[in-house]
């Protein structure tokens, strides 16, 4: 299911893509990024995300979990959209709960692909993260 939110509060004018398989926490991180100003659009697959990006003008960030709903994961999300000349220097953050034995070599796997951040959810609070991706945003605009 794709969602389009922006916040009531004070809004930026930046977008930014969450692609995120749990329901419940896709909510709870559009909340953040709707109380810090930001445009929020969601998607739980790589499909809906690309059919999103498709209709989308503009995005300043994409935030992607790695595993996702489908067949394809995060890093296919990265891999696809690294090669889309509209798409290819939005910045990248990797926010995962995968920490299984092949984190090393997922991460490095993702940062020769070109991610901003690779970072795992229990070691950072959500609104940390937010804030993070905040300030990386005011860097470019």
């Amino acid at each position: 299911m794709l969602k389009q939110s922006t916040s009531k509060a004070k809004t930026l004018g930046w977008t930014v893509l969450v692609l995120e398989d749990d329901m419940a926490l896709q909510n709870i991180i559009l909340m953040q990024f709707q109380r810090s100003g930001m445009h929020v659009m969601t998607a739980r697959s790589v499909k809906e995300a690309l059919d999103l990006l498709q209709r989308l003008p503009t995005c300043d960030v994409f935030w992607v979990d790695h595993s996702l709903l489908g067949e394809e994961s995060g890093l296919d999300f990265v891999i696809k959209i690294k090669k889309i000349n509209a798409w290819r220097k939005t910045p990248i953050y990797v926010v995962t709960n995968n920490d299984g034995d092949d984190k090393k070599k997922r991460y490095l796997h993702y940062l020769k692909l070109g991610i901003d951040n690779y970072l795992t959810k229990y070691d950072h609070e959500l609104k940390e993260i937010v804030q993070m991706i905040k300030k990386d945003i005011q860097k470019i605009h």
